[in-house]
């Protein structure tokens, strides 16, 4: 089997690059693409080893592997062949039964089967990386539940869970006042960018929003410094040095 399709990665615009006619009233501030991408191909590095693991499974003609079979066989790879060499029929040695540890030990491993101990000995270094356990690790039951067999014979993510890490990486603001920051900062983004020659470096845009509010803490009330938007009527110079100033 070749391996799994690669899944189509796509972002939907962000927020900041609308004019301010067009903000809505979204919470979808950003999204982490680089997070989503890299979320992504962790699965799709796991879908890729599940596919070989099967193919080479399948090379030793002992029956099929069922994704749902994967987990008994990392388990013990040993008893897990043995009965499907076996057909979990009992060993007989003339008319005795033979017990189970005996006939693993007489039964020969087919050809290929040291190769697929090793992979599954690597695998549990190699899992891709699941900020939700413990381990920082994903579990190998944890990653077959988020991967399934298309039409194709091949494994793939499935659909939701791509959808699911696409939510993950959005950026939203969920409460109401989160809500009305966010879109009055982005106003304000808009307007200033507008206006961005007369900024010089970041210490001019934080010298305006350290100053152009008054909080008052008997009234809770936030008012607007207008002496600080008056001092941008100054038009903005350089001295001798290079040095912005407003004269």
């Amino acid at each position: 089997m070749e391996q799994s399709k690669r899944i189509v990665l796509e972002t939907e615009p962000l927020q900041s690059e609308m004019n301010v006619q067009e903000i809505e009233p979204s919470d979808l501030m950003d999204f982490d693409e680089h997070g989503f991408k890299k979320a992504v191909q962790e699965i799709n590095s796991g879908a890729d080893f599940m596919q070989q693991l099967i193919s080479n499974f399948l090379k030793l003609n002992v029956g099929p592997l069922e994704l749902e079979e994967i987990p008994n066989l990392i388990d013990d790879p040993r008893e897990f062949v043995f009965k499907a060499v076996t057909r979990e029929n009992p060993v007989m040695m003339g008319a005795l039964k033979v017990s189970s540890d005996k006939a693993r030990d007489m039964v020969e491993m087919p050809e290929g089967f040291d190769q697929i101990e090793l992979k599954l000995k690597v695998m549990r270094y190699s899992l891709p990386a699941d900020p939700n356990e413990e381990s920082g690790k994903m579990t190998v039951k944890n990653l077959l539940t988020k991967l399934e067999v298309n039409a194709d014979g091949e494994i793939v993510v499935k659909p939701d869970i791509v959808e699911a890490l696409r939510k993950r990486f959005e950026l939203r603001a969920e409460t109401p006042f989160a809500k009305a920051v966010f879109k009055a900062s982005s106003a304000l983004q808009h307007a200033l960018n507008e206006n961005k020659s007369e900024f010089t470096s970041q210490n001019a845009v934080a010298s305006l929003m350290s100053n152009i509010f008054v909080f008052d803490s008997e009234s809770r009330e936030i008012s607007i410094n207008y002496k600080t938007i008056l001092s941008y009527n100054r038009p903005l110079k350089h001295s001798a040095h290079g040095l912005p100033y407003r004269g």
